[in-house]
């Protein structure tokens, strides 16, 4: 494994942080206090990794319990096989916690489960578009090496025209590198925005939802030069991470975004201020966000 510079380190000491999956650790019951506050913004250390997210399959859901999966042709698992993503690619509607099996490696059973975390305030089985999990083995405890998605076994839960998509992610942490001495992130994601469509005399009569939002993120960055940090990503493609490191102890979010094309633009002020360095509303394609779940 790559060595990890030591100021990422002192981020975050827990034992979750050397794994490769991306679900944080879960928070056991003594460490509510630390996890339940909002966040500061800087408690979210940004990353990047010049491999690129690649999508495996999607499964799409005729109706609740019942869904279709495709593959991807375009795209193979890693020869070495990899640890898997599974994430709900539109608003996730459901009257229970929605369970995913597969059949993998020529019939070995693997899982992802969407469910509300039990400190949540909303514990409806409803999840926003991007909501993710790690593929994970049937007791739900350890990851899945998969070097071959075989077929979907069932789905529980979920509800007509939902869709997942499955995807093998850069490895955590070998394949990052931090982006050091961030200031401000800041993103959208990529729900649908209302529209109102007019009826006679009253406005907004009736209210759909329409395209999703545009896809931005940017990244503020102290400018070290054109070596190191955002500057060498700038016209290519990366993915981009976000890891929510609540007090410096746990991580309670992690947030990936596949895709991800900076470009940049630079400050340097006049005399002894701060010269800053901002990926200027980089585009991304997906957003996936894991939880952490509770003890």
């Amino acid at each position: 494994m790559r060595s990890v510079r030591r100021t990422d380190l002192q981020m975050n000491l827990t034992p979750e942080y050397f794994m490769s999956l991306y679900l944080p650790a879960a928070i056991a019951a003594n460490d509510q206090p630390i996890i339940l506050p909002p966040y500061f913004g800087g408690e979210f250390a940004a990353y990047a990794s010049h491999k690129l997210a690649k999508l495996i399959a999607s499964i799409t859901q005729s109706v609740s319990n019942a869904g279709t999966l495709t593959d991807n042709a375009a795209n193979a698992i890693s020869a070495a096989g990899a640890n898997l993503q599974v994430v709900a690619v539109n608003y996730l509607r459901s009257s229970a916690a929605c369970v995913i099996e597969l059949s993998v490696n020529g019939g070995t059973p693997a899982k992802a489960r969407f469910a509300p975390v039990t400190r949540a305030a909303d514990q409806s089985f409803n999840f926003q578009a991007g909501y993710a999990t790690d593929l994970l083995n049937t007791g739900l405890t350890a990851g899945v090496t998969v070097t071959a998605v075989d077929s979907l076994t069932s789905i529980v839960g979920g509800g007509q025209n939902v869709e997942f998509a499955i995807y093998e992610l850069p490895v955590w942490p070998d394949d990052y590198f931090l982006i050091g001495c961030t200031t401000a992130k800041n993103f959208n994601t990529k729900g649908r925005v209302a529209k109102g469509v007019d009826c006679g005399m009253k406005t907004d009569a009736f209210v759909k939802r329409g395209k999703t939002k545009p896809a931005n993120l940017t990244i503020s960055q102290k400018f070290f030069g054109m070596g190191d940090g955002l500057a060498r990503l700038d016209g290519g493609k990366a993915t981009c991470m976000l890891r929510g490191i609540k007090d410096w102890q746990l991580t309670g979010d992690v947030l990936v975004f596949t895709n991800w094309v900076p470009t940049f633009a630079n400050d340097l002020p006049d005399g002894d201020g701060e010269a800053m360095q901002s990926s200027d509303e980089g585009k991304y394609e997906e957003l996936l966000m894991f939880v952490a779940p509770d003890a």
